[in-house]
């Protein structure tokens, strides 16, 4: 008799809690963010009404314990069992709407908080895979791209100059590649390349202006003028002046200019010796 009247007494007491509970719906976030529902939905519908007070769980209605509600999601809060507040019609905020493979789809990977540790807010570029950006590249930009929030990412940064030669010669350079200006294409060729140097046997009267090192106009033999020395041999006892015609012409002509000290010239050509007094 007793334990028939206490048993009642229990049972009025939780339906008077869960019928003015069924009516109340508390957010764990704020009240504009509204629901969107995924997967996470459970039945609310009461079970296994004649368990003990002492073994009811938020799983006897199909509901969630707090501790079993994913971070970030909006849930109502459907009933109380003893200490323990049960939640149900649990969801993401609409904002939370990617998720790996969504983002995998567009060749990016999930960014931002999470809900319920699946759904993100948005996604971004890898930048394991795209590394490279306008502000991190000195270079030009190339590869593969991709675009999100932060700007265009690039999987190279191509630096213009690789694997092409500086072909300087040592007289300099003629023109330099366009796509790096600071190599030189073509360098510039010898400047007496081709030219024939015109050394005459009497030297040098012109060098080439571009090639400095060889003569461009050799020296003409300009022959001295021997026309005053008549004489094939320089007389005995005289003294002589030589003159040599060059050209071609190595021989010696002279004239006499006097005689030597104890001479003296009574004739052309002739040197006799001083009478003693």
């Amino acid at each position: 008799m007793h334990r028939s009247v206490y048993c009642g007494i229990v049972l009025y007491i939780l339906c008077c809690v869960a019928v003015s509970e069924a009516a109340a719906k508390v957010w764990l976030l704020p009240d504009y963010q509204q629901k969107q529902l995924f997967s996470h939905r459970v039945n609310t519908n009461t079970q296994n009404q004649t368990n003990k007070p002492q073994d009811l769980t938020c799983h006897t209605y199909g509901l969630m314990s707090a501790s079993e509600v994913g971070a970030g999601m909006i849930c109502e809060v459907k009933r109380q069992i003893l200490h323990q507040i049960c939640y149900g019609d649990c969801a993401c905020p609409p904002a939370y709407n990617k998720t790996s493979d969504s983002c995998l789809a567009e060749g990016k990977i999930p960014s931002g908080p999470s809900c319920d540790g699946k759904y993100y807010t948005s996604c971004v570029c890898d930048t394991s895979e795209y590394p490279y950006t306008s502000s991190s590249c000195s270079h030009r930009l190339g590869g593969i791209s991709c675009s999100d929030d932060n700007g265009i990412h690039y999987t190279e940064c191509v630096d213009p100059c690789a694997n092409l030669t500086d072909n300087t010669s040592e007289w300099g350079c003629q023109s330099y590649y366009s796509q790096c200006p600071s190599l030189c294409e073509i360098g510039m060729p010898d400047p007496c390349e081709g030219l024939v140097d015109n050394t005459s046997d009497y030297g040098c009267e012109k060098y080439y202006s571009e090639c400095p090192t060889l003569c461009e106009v050799g020296k003409t033999c300009v022959p001295n003028n021997c026309s005053e020395y008549t004489l094939t041999s320089c007389p005995t006892n005289s003294i002589c002046e030589e003159c040599i015609v060059g050209c071609g012409d190595d021989v010696k002509h002279y004239r006499q200019i006097g005689c030597k000290t104890g001479y003296y010239k009574p004739s052309l050509y002739w040197c006799m010796n001083k009478p003693f007094c």
